[in-house]
């Protein structure tokens, strides 16, 4: 007798057949593959950490590959030229380039207590700092949609330069140092729950296309979200505002 395997989907499908019409049921089949292939993006990323953001906790997941700076890492954990104010935790990850060298990157994770003048005009303080920090870039704000794990839409919005900047770099000996390179530096801002949540980005431009930031950022900004325990003593601690 020949074996007969039943795929996940359509075990779904039978599931969901039960007391439907075919109308119906194509619409919710449609829907839960649809849910099914969010998940398994979800499901690539690291597990969910705590954050301590604003009096309060954060739950995020990383992409993978990127590892938790601590205070020893010194420079490396702050964005150079930029003061992230509530900054809690930041994650660096490397690209090997031709040479057997590996260039860095950074996810910066934090947010900060809103008083009603910061709710109100946060998109301007932000944008000034960035002018500021940033002299000769011209910085706008661009609404960007990500998705939680369960399909559901959060809002956020962006601001973003294109300038030169120091990334760390490691020699294939090992050795390691600071190079400024052409690169962006993007953050992301929400507002919940009193809280602006923020998430920022630094990424050569000579890597971009192996970061794949367009892909990853939305799904880290879905899995961000208030809640959870606090965690004790987060690493790479916060920057003056």
């Amino acid at each position: 007798m020949k074996a007969t395997l039943i795929g996940p989907l359509f075990a779904a499908a039978l599931l969901f057949a039960v007391g439907c019409g075919t109308s119906e049921y194509e619409k919710r089949l449609e829907a839960h593959i649809e849910q099914m292939k969010k998940g398994s993006a979800f499901d690539a990323m690291q597990p969910a950490v705590t954050l301590a953001v604003a009096e309060d906790s954060v739950q995020v997941r990383m992409l993978p590959g990127m590892e938790r700076l601590g205070e020893a890492d010194g420079n490396r954990a702050s964005p150079p030229g930029y003061d992230m104010k509530g900054r809690a935790a930041t994650y660096e990850g490397f690209v090997t380039d031709s040479e057997d060298g590996k260039i860095a990157y950074y996810c910066y994770l934090g947010g900060e207590k809103l008083n009603p003048q910061m709710a109100e005009h946060f998109e301007y303080y932000i944008k000034s700092k960035f002018e500021k920090s940033f002299p000769n870039a011209d910085p706008q704000w661009q609404e960007v949609n990500a998705t939680t794990a369960t399909g559901a839409a959060v809002e956020w919005k962006k601001i973003r330069v294109d300038a030169k900047q120091d990334y760390y770099y490691v020699d294939s000996d090992g050795a390691g140092r600071f190079e400024p390179l052409d690169g962006f530096f993007e953050m992301w801002v929400r507002k919940e729950a009193g809280v602006l949540l923020k998430m920022a980005w630094r990424v050569p431009d000579s890597i971009v296309p192996n970061v794949e930031i367009d892909k990853w950022a939305p799904r880290v900004a879905g899995s961000m979200r208030i809640g959870g325990e606090a965690a004790a003593a987060p690493a790479g601690g916060a920057d003056d505002p």
